[in-house]
């Protein structure tokens, strides 16, 4: 406010051309009068100053006249002559008016009116004008239309209001108090709010930004009831200018208040959303947001990190492409997520030592001693014989995911350990690695994106063995025999398989694919399932539950839309359809 009220009250261009926001003033007849008004201060109601500010020049004056508007006055063409002559100038100019030329001269081109808002308050159509003056005081009028506009705009808003109203009054000169009270009635008409406003990407949070801010209310009726109505009647149709100005600025402010308790309550959302004590979904905003007609579009970092805030991935999707559906979507909430996003939830389980695991029972308890194994691996039950077992599964690098249009494919690369109970110590004897190939479903939980996942081949060779050769290659060959190809399979066999007696092998090869195939349909898929069930929250706004959600699978994405219900501790009532587009990685 300091700085407004050390704002030049007028200007004078080389001594000839007066400029003025409203107009002139009678208690002001030349140039100096200005100079000597005390402009740091607040613009009083009445007096030189509010008339400079508030004025208008009027073709049916002929002098001064009352404004309408409560403040400044009318004036005409004699009296715009008269401050020209005596001050020596060409022309007067000022604003304060819309004209629909965007500009408008008076009186013999002595005064001249520059508007320089196109489509005032979003609604007037009229064109806008600025003046442009060379050296040589030589004029030229730039007019221009408005410019397409992010603004977002409430008009034709009425309210009808009723109150109470009294006052008490008392002075030194009448000892009495003297008071009155009554009640009224408002009629506000034609509300126009517009305003500019920013959404930027600070240090990953949002912050709101409000650029301009304007409002005006078209016409205001007030009808006072009671006490002496009659005298206060006429005193607020004089004054009805002064207190549709006070309305606007009322509505004004009560739109930067909430202005800045929307910016405070985006600044305080999360950076991330804790999913459990091991994984974090990592919420910081990346980029401005996006802002159409109908949506917004959000992109946050959206990958996973250790619980305690340790990042295990630097990945981020470079560029600005929209992987969003470039036609409108029928749904409220659209949420897009990259295959990295997936990668990222298993690399911090990965690194959390949480896909590590050892079986000591299966459905065939029988293969957990090595007397089960003593015809299909003779050495070790030889080596160990009647001895107990483990089998351990450990992962040996973060899972591969990859989303095509028709499904989530997914490989696993993992060590299977045979571990002899020998003495009261765990042995390990042989370690088989496995490559498994598996396809994932996705699908909507509550307000978490769940799925499951369903094993469809793997292969397996030998890392290292302490018992000899298993000749781990014919695993695989006998996963083509359960596949139904045994004839084709067996053409790999014979040379193998003849020292030993083909139907030796066979029953060795069925009973090691056998083995692995429990292990992993019994224990490794369930207990992974057993997670993808419960899913992790999709980053939805606060108090939301997903509602006819469907998903879609395409461009290494998975994409979530779905309509808004309220959650069950909100009011619940229909939502307008305004779209919200989050893009995760």
């Amino acid at each position: 406010m300091k700085v407004v009220r050390s704002h030049s009250l007028s200007a004078l261009i080389e001594n000839k051309i007066f400029s003025v926001h409203g107009g002139l003033s009678p208690a002001i007849s030349n140039l100096d009068q200005i100079r000597t008004i005390d402009r740091k201060q607040e613009v009083p109601h009445d007096g030189a100053m509010c008339d400079l500010l508030w004025s208008d020049p009027e073709d049916i004056v002929d002098g001064w006249g009352l404004s309408p508007r409560g403040a400044g006055f009318l004036f005409g063409g004699s009296v715009v002559t008269s401050f020209n002559h005596t001050n020596n100038i060409d022309y007067i100019c000022r604003a304060h008016q819309l004209v629909m030329e965007g500009y408008k001269w008076m009186f013999n081109n002595q005064i001249v009116t520059v508007w320089s808002a196109p489509n005032y308050c979003y609604r007037c159509g009229n064109v806008a004008a600025i003046l442009e003056l060379d050296e040589n005081l030589n004029k030229q009028f730039r007019v221009f239309d408005a410019a397409p506009q992010e603004s977002r705009v409430a008009s034709g808003a009425s309210a009808n209001l009723s109150m109470d109203w009294r006052y008490s009054y008392k002075t030194w000169l009448v000892p009495i108090a003297i008071s009155d009270r009554g009640t009224a009635t408002v009629q506000v008409q034609g509300v126009v709010i517009w305003l500019n406003a920013a959404i930027i990407n600070q240090e990953g949070t949002l912050k709101l930004l409000l650029l301009y801010c304007g409002c005006h209310v078209k016409d205001i009726s007030i009808n006072v009831d009671g006490g002496a109505s009659w005298l206060y009647q006429w005193i607020i149709d004089t004054f009805q200018g002064k207190i549709v100005s006070a309305v606007d600025d009322a509505i004004i402010k009560k739109i930067r208040e909430g202005i800045i308790k929307l910016d405070s309550l985006l600044q305080s959302l999360p950076k991330q959303m804790k999913v459990n004590d091991v994984v974090a979904l990592n919420v910081t905003f990346v980029d401005d947001p996006v802002l159409s007609t109908s949506s917004v579009e959000l992109e946050i970092n959206g990958l996973f990190n250790g619980a305690d805030g340790i990042s295990v991935s630097n990945y981020h999707l470079k560029g600005s492409q929209s992987f969003l559906s470039s036609k409108g979507s029928a749904k409220m909430v659209e949420i897009s997520l990259h295959e990295k996003v997936f990668e990222s939830a298993a690399s911090v389980y990965f690194h959390a030592n949480y896909m590590q695991w050892t079986v000591d029972k299966i459905p065939d308890q029988s293969l957990m001693n090595t007397a089960g194994w003593r015809f299909i691996i003779p050495q070790l039950y030889k080596q160990y014989p009647d001895d107990d077992m483990n089998l351990s599964i450990a992962v040996t690098s973060p899972p591969i995911i990859r989303i095509s249009d028709h499904d989530i494919d997914t490989t696993i690369y993992a060590d299977f350990i045979i571990e002899v109970l020998n003495s009261g110590e765990t042995v390990p004897v042989t370690c088989i690695s496995l490559v498994m190939s598996a396809s994932c479903s996705a699908k909507i939980y509550r307000n978490n994106l769940a799925g499951s996942i369903r094993l469809l081949n793997f292969t397996a060779s030998l890392k290292w063995s302490n018992i000899g050769n298993l000749h781990m290659h014919l695993v695989q060959i006998m996963h083509s025999i359960r596949c139904f190809e045994y004839k084709h399979a067996w053409k790999h066999l014979r040379n193998i398989v003849q020292p030993y007696g083909a139907r030796l092998y066979e029953k060795m090869l069925r009973h090691v694919h056998a083995v692995m195939s429990t292990i992993l349909k019994t224990f490794f898929m369930p207990y992974l399932n057993l997670h993808l069930r419960r899913g992790f929250p999709l980053p939805l706004p606060h108090g939301f539950t997903l509602q006819n959600a469907e998903i879609i699978r395409l461009d290494s994405r998975v994409t979530v839309r779905s309509d808004l219900s309220f959650s069950d501790r909100y009011d619940s009532y229909d939502l307008n359809r305004l779209p919200i587009h989050l893009v995760t990685a």
